[in-house]
């Protein structure tokens, strides 16, 4: 991993951002894929920004879905 875990992080809520500026529908955490950051790292990202009260994660399926942003 050639990003750092802030850069790494910024990164994965710009892309949750973007999302969210063109259609209010929820997101799935599988659904974002940013080159050179695998889906584990995506997913630790995910619960800590849920975590921080960045965003509002659904955990009611298998895969959690990002229903919006908080902050």
């Amino acid at each position: 991993m050639g990003n750092d875990l802030k850069t790494n992080s910024r990164l994965v809520f710009g892309f949750i951002e973007s999302h969210f500026l063109k259609t209010k529908e929820k997101l799935s955490v599988g659904d974002i894929v940013i080159p050179g950051i695998n889906i584990d790292d995506v997913q630790t990202i995910i619960y800590s920004l849920a975590n921080r009260g960045k965003i509002e994660i659904d955990k009611s399926s298998i895969q959690p879905y990002i229903t919006k942003i908080l902050n």
